[in-house]
C-alpha cells in the first residue's frame, strides 16, 4: 500500500506506524514549541506525554543576515512518522529534471554542470522559502498528485508548525519541491528553450549563451505562487566576471570547480602546517607569546584550536574530493608530511 491507495484513518495509521491518539493530538494542534530564543526551561517530565517541538536558531554565514530558524521534533513518534512520510512521498513524487535540491543522485555539482561556460547566469533567491508554504498549499499540491484529501490534511498537520512548513523536519524538503512543482512548470513554459533553468531548494538559476533573461516575467511567475524574491540576492553574472552556481565556479566548459579563494587558503594553510606542525601553526595564528604558554588555560586553548582547525580542513577536503579529487588528494599528501614535533615541544613545553 502506498499513499495514493490510502483512504481511511486506519490505513494511514498503519502506513505511518502510529497510534490514533497521536494523530488526533497532531490534528488538534496539541503540541508545544520550545523556543530557545525565549530561554524557556524544559520540563522533561512533561515532554514524556507531549508532542514537543524544539525551535532554535543558527547564525547565517553573513551575520548581518541574522539567523536561520530550525525546528526539530523532540517527540520520537513525530520524528519517526515524518521519516516514514518522507520515504512514502518519494514514491509518488517524480521531480522534474530542473529540480536539483533534495533529489536522489542530484547535488550542487549536478546543478552547476547545467550552467557551465555560459555567457550569462541569473541567480534568484526565494525569501523564506519553507516558511512561505502554507498547509493549504500542501493539501492542494498533494491532492493534485492523487492523494486523498483527508490524508493530505493529516500529512500537512504532521509536517507544519502554526500552519506553515518549517526548516528542520525531514518532510519539509520534499513537500517544498511538491508545492513548487507548478511554479517550475510555469517557468519552463515561459522561458526560451535555449535558456537553462534549475532550482536548488530556494535558489533559482538561469543561464544562456544567447537570449536575454527577463527578470520581470520570472518575478511575476514566482509571486503568482505565493513566493517573494530576496532582491538583495538577485545577481546577473556575465562571462568575464566571476560566475558561481551553488557555490561552485562554472567558467570551465568541462566541469565545475572549487572557487580559487578557497583553494588558495587551503594551500597556504597546508604549507604552514607542513612547515611548523599543527600546534606551532596555531600558536603563530593566534599570536600567542612564549611566556603565555606557561598558562595551562592557554595550552588547552591551543589544543582545542588544533582540533577545530584540523577538522575544518579535512571537512573541506572531504567535500572538495567530490568536486576536484586531484586537488584534495594533493593537499592531503602535503598534510601527511607534517612535522611530528609539536609546537609546544619545540618551544620547550
Amino acid at each position: 500500500m502506498n499513499l495514493l491507495q490510502v483512504k481511511t484513518k486506519s490505513q494511514f495509521l498503519y502506513l505511518i506506524r502510529s497510534r490514533e491518539t497521536f494523530l488526533d493530538s497532531i490534528n488538534s494542534k496539541e503540541h508545544i514549541v520550545i523556543d530557545h530564543k525565549n530561554n524557556q526551561n524544559v520540563d522533561f517530565k512533561i515532554l514524556e506525554n507531549t508532542i514537543a517541538i524544539e525551535k532554535f536558531y543558527i547564525e547565517k554565514r553573513n551575520a548581518n543576515l541574522g539567523y536561520r530558524t530550525i525546528h526539530k521534533a523532540l517527540s520520537h513518534e513525530l520524528e519517526f512518522c515524518q521519516k516514514i512520510l518522507n520515504s512514502e512521498l518519494s514514491k509518488i513524487y517524480k521531480p522534474l529534471e530542473c529540480v536539483q535540491g533534495f533529489v536522489f543522485k542530484k547535488n550542487i555539482k549536478t546543478n552547476a554542470f547545467v550552467h557551465l561556460s555560459q555567457k550569462q547566469i541569473l541567480t534568484l533567491d526565494i525569501k523564506n522559502f519553507f516558511e512561505s508554504i502554507t498547509q493549504n498549499q500542501i493539501i492542494e499540491s498533494l491532492n493534485k498528485l492523487g492523494v486523498n484529501n483527508n490524508v493530505s490534511e493529516w500529512i500537512s498537520n504532521i509536517a507544519c508548525v502554526n500552519g506553515f512548513l518549517v526548516q528542520g523536519f525531514s518532510t519539509s524538503p520534499i513537500l517544498a519541491n511538491i508545492v513548487a512543482l507548478e511554479m517550475d512548470l510555469d517557468i519552463l513554459e515561459n522561458i526560451d528553450k535555449t535558456i537553462n533553468y534549475t532550482r536548488y531548494a530556494d535558489d533559482l538559476y538561469f543561464s544562456s549563451n544567447s537570449n536575454s533573461l527577463n527578470l520581470q516575467v520570472l518575478t511575476t511567475i514566482i509571486n503568482k505562487y505565493g513566493f517573494e524574491l530576496n532582491e538583495s540576492k538577485t545577481k546577473l553574472m556575465k562571462r568575464g566576471q566571476k560566475q558561481y552556481v551553488t557555490g561552485l565556479s562554472v567558467f570551465d566548459s568541462n566541469f565545475p570547480r572549487i572557487p580559487k579563494k578557497i583553494k588558495r587558503e587551503l594551500r597556504l594553510e597546508a604549507y604552514y602546517i607542513k612547515k611548523y606542525g599543527y600546534e606551532e601553526h596555531i600558536i603563530k595564528k593566534l599570536k600567542i607569546k612564549k611566556y603565555q604558554l606557561k598558562n595551562p588555560e592557554i595550552r588547552d586553548l591551543i589544543m582545542i584550536e588544533v582540533i577545530i582547525n584540523r577538522d575544518r580542513i579535512y571537512g573541506w577536503l572531504h567535500f572538495i574530493n567530490s568536486i576536484e579529487p586531484n586537488f584534495s588528494k594533493k593537499i592531503i599528501e602535503e598534510l601527511k608530511k607534517t612535522s611530528a614535533n609539536s609546537g609546544l615541544q619545540k618551544l620547550g613545553f
